[in-house]
């Protein structure tokens, strides 16, 4: 095996430490090699490259947890790069082919300090330019460090691959959040429903329907804090309620509670808008600004920024009893060039101990109060330190984008395990035909679905519809979300998605894709806008269809029915469902 033999350059920025990458063992094609770094004395590292490469065989895209759409391979002079630390990222990258089938996955043990990955093809010898970029940010000063180097090379499905890199993360330290049953159930969303125009009014409207409909939880976003429905972040810091909009918050939560649906607020962590007396008080523990944001950036190496942060979620949940935090803009907490450096004043001088520190104390803090609290978090800020904390992890803002809410759902799946995966809040036009309208929730049908529209508004079948999606999520929430998920098509942002369960298997078709049948009761999901799925089997078998629409109305049901062995073409319409039991 040729990275057994690894040769490998070292790039240090004339340092004087001594890097080493020594190889440790290989079993059925993985190996592990220890990547050390050794100074004389205790000094600050600089950003420090490990470069190898290897042959380009059977190696036609890659894959890595931020990348979204763009699978294909770059060159080694603008190359892919898979960055990570604390607050974004995971330290992974992989290569595969058109099948769908690893061909070299890089990961490191260490999902903490600021690392990147890099992949990119050497023009003159087709061969592949690896790289490990260590110390990309600031850390505290060192003496010595190692990360275990976890390269895989066997030709499997790439979610095996990435699945067994996960439990190793777990081997190495990081364990899972606790997870509580709401999470797991739908849930509304203010958000692009209301922006910041929300009013408890509002609020309790929605809820009502809500509830009827199969949502668990209201997640009760921007807006709460200001009367300013600018849409900046002028007056995040102080978080008082603003009580034009909601005279009383904790009548609220009560009312809330009654109508039987848990609440969850939305803090944007780190910003203090210029407005706030927080960004006054802060002065000189601040990292940076962002002219459209309105708001600078608050500095966690302070213990009295983290004591800020961590008392007023303390204190918002005992005094209103709300049910969970949507915590958001963890990934922004980075550091700039002038940020702080009066590194005496800091009890932490690299941001990525911060960060986990308090995260850490927010998470113990809270589980006091409440053991079942919900915590969301969401795409970029969701690697094995972030999933210690978080139990919800939710996909990057997509409004209205079925294919951007299909693909962070299913990369979500794939580097998590045993955490609630949800749907960016799914809308659409109230106009729209329900099949349609039912792209947004068979796209994130491997995800909670959270809802994002004026339920008042819409047109009976369109309740019909979301009706039945949020019964069979529910129903079924084992599977889609815990369930062993199957990707194919992964270069062309995911054409299938199979979960599998012990007893079912559910699959979702989107495009021109095929449903393979196996040994167990299915679901076939049609998302592929055409009136029909096509079912492969290995063999001839009998089984029992029945077919709905979206709205859940059985159009077709067929007793005994004989699939033959190859294609078999299913009349299924748009968004509708197959059920195939196997007699």
């Amino acid at each position: 095996m040729e990275t057994a033999k690894k040769e490998f350059e070292v790039e240090q920025n004339g340092q004087d430490a001594v890097v080493d990458l020594s190889y440790i063992d290989s079993k059925d094609g993985i190996s592990f090699y220890r990547l050390s770094w050794n100074s004389p004395t205790e000094i600050i590292p600089q950003k420090t490259v490990v470069k190898w490469s290897v042959p380009k065989k059977d190696i036609a895209f890659r894959w890595y947890s931020q990348k979204k759409f763009n699978r294909n391979l770059l060159p080694d002079w603008n190359s892919s790069c898979a960055q990570s630390r604390s607050a974004s990222g995971t330290p992974i990258i992989s290569l595969i082919n058109k099948n769908d089938k690893n061909s070299y996955t890089i990961a490191l043990s260490d999902c903490k300090t600021p690392i990147t990955l890099r992949a990119g093809v050497r023009e003159k010898d087709s061969r592949i330019v690896c790289k490990i970029e260590l110390f990309t940010q600031l850390v505290s000063p060192l003496k010595e460090y190692e990360t275990i180097v976890r390269i895989d090379e066997r030709k499997i499905p790439l979610e095996k691959v990435l699945s067994d890199v996960r439990k190793w993360w777990t081997e190495c330290g990081y364990t899972i959040a606790s997870l509580p049953r709401a999470a797991k159930l739908p849930m509304y969303s203010t958000w692009y429903s209301m922006h910041q125009d929300v009013t408890d009014e509002k609020i309790l409207e929605q809820c009502r329907i809500a509830k009827k409909l199969g949502m668990e939880s209201v997640i009760i976003d921007d807006g709460w804090q200001t009367d300013d429905n600018g849409g900046n972040y002028m007056y995040c810091g102080d978080w008082q309620v603003c009580e034009k909009k909601i005279p009383n918050f904790k009548k609220l939560v009560e009312e809330i509670h009654e109508i039987g649906m848990k609440v969850i607020v939305w803090f944007s962590v780190p910003f203090v808008g210029i407005k706030s007396d927080a960004y006054k008080r802060f002065q000189g523990k601040l990292l940076y600004s962002e002219e459209w944001t309105k708001a600078y950036v608050l500095d966690p190496r302070f213990k009295d920024v983290r004591k800020y942060l961590v008392n007023t979620y303390v204190s918002f949940m005992r005094l209103n009893g709300i049910d969970g935090f949507k915590l958001d803009f963890i990934d922004s907490i980075e550091l700039h060039e002038y940020s702080p450096k009066n590194f005496q004043d800091m009890d932490y001088i690299s941001m990525e101990d911060a960060v986990e520190r308090l995260l850490a104390e927010i998470s113990i803090e809270l589980r006091k109060i409440d053991s079942e609290v919900m915590i969301e978090f969401r795409q970029r800020y969701i690697g094995a330190v972030m999933q210690q904390y978080g139990n919800m992890f939710r996909v990057y803002d997509c409004p209205g984008d079925e294919v951007s809410n299909k693909v962070g759902t299913v990369d979500l799946r794939l580097m998590t395990n045993g955490i609630a995966v949800h749907s960016d809040p799914i809308m659409w036009h109230y106009d729209e035909d329900a099949e349609t309208a039912a792209y947004q929730l068979n796209h994130t049908l491997f995800a909670v679905p959270q809802i994002s529209l004026d339920l008042s508004k819409l047109p009976e079948q369109h309740i019909k519809m979301l009706k039945h999606y949020l019964q069979y999520q529910t129903e079924n929430r084992e599977i889609l979300l815990f369930g062993e998920i199957s990707p194919r098509g992964i270069a062309y942002n995911y054409l299938s998605v199979t979960a599998r369960g012990d007893k079912k298997d559910i699959i979702a078709l989107y495009g021109e894709s095929i449903a393979d049948i196996g040994i167990h009761d299915c679901d076939v999901i049609n998302a592929t806008g055409n009136e029909a799925v096509y079912l492969a089997l290995n063999r001839q078998l009998t089984a029992d269809l029945t077919v709905t629409d979206c709205m859940g109305n059985i159009v077709r049901h067929d007793r005994n029915f004989l699939l033959k062995e190859g294609l078999n073409k299913i009349y299924v319409p748009v968004s509708g469902f197959l059920l195939c039991k196997i007699v």
